[in-house]
C-alpha cells in the first residue's frame, strides 16, 4: 500500500530532513566523519603552507616538490584519521 504524504513533505525515506526533525545515528556519524575529513584537510594543507612560507621554500624548488608531495598525502591521512575517529562498526 503507498504511504500518503502531505503536499509540503515528500514521501519517507527520501532523505531530506525537515527543520525539528532529529537526524538518525547514521546520519549524524556521516556527517561527523565529513566534519573530520573536512577540518583535517584544511588543518594540515595549512600547516603545509605556513611551512613552506616559514621556510622561505618556492614550488619550483626541490625542497618546494617535498613538501608538495607531502600536501598530496593529506587527502589520505585525513581519512584515515576520520575512518579511524568516527566509524566504531
Amino acid at each position: 500500500m503507498a504511504q500518503m504524504s502531505s503536499p509540503d513533505r515528500p514521501p519517507s525515506g527520501s532523505g531530506t530532513m525537515f527543520r525539528g526533525e532529529v537526524a538518525s545515528p547514521e546520519r549524524r556519524g556521516a556527517l561527523q566523519g565529513v566534519a573530520v575529513y573536512t577540518v583535517t584537510t584544511l588543518a594540515l594543507v595549512t600547516i603545509v603552507a605556513v611551512l613552506m612560507r616559514a621556510f622561505g621554500v618556492a614550488i619550483a624548488t626541490p625542497t618546494g616538490a617535498a613538501f608538495i608531495l607531502a600536501g598530496m598525502w593529506v587527502p589520505a591521512l585525513a581519512r584515515l584519521v576520520a575512518t579511524r575517529s568516527v566509524d566504531r562498526s
